[in-house]
């Protein structure tokens, strides 16, 4: 997600979600490249919780470039993209709800009761 302005230069969010316990891991960055999600995700997903047998992501070029796809290759993990006309196909389609004072974002997942703060300072 991106671009939100804060006093720490964090301009963008990476958010994380598990598909089936609907666990979040989110993180504030200040750029939005391959090397923040292949760091995030090497570091906060495969050392913790083990590899998934699939992500699935927009078609942003962080995830979808040769980095990206050799780390999950190695680590087999199959990598589906979400189209911009089926985002349904995301299976966790969080949307930004209300920003607040000094980057702290409310997120929301409009298909249930799921509010989260992301604390930006």
């Amino acid at each position: 997600m991106g671009h939100f302005p804060s006093a720490e230069k964090y301009e963008y969010i990476l958010l994380v979600v598990d598909y089936v316990s609907k666990w979040v891991e989110v993180i504030p960055t200040r750029t939005n490249d391959h090397k923040i999600v292949m760091k995030f995700v090497q570091e906060n997903i495969f050392s913790r919780f083990g590899c998934p047998r699939v992500i699935i992501s927009d078609g942003g070029t962080h995830f979808t470039n040769k980095h990206f796809k050799k780390l999950l290759k190695k680590n087999r993990v199959h990598h589906r993209v979400a189209t911009p006309y089926h985002p349904q196909t995301n299976e966790g389609p969080y949307v930004v709800e209300e920003t607040y004072d000094h980057g702290t974002v409310m997120i929301k997942d409009p298909k249930s009761d799921h509010n989260f703060k992301v604390n930006g300072q």
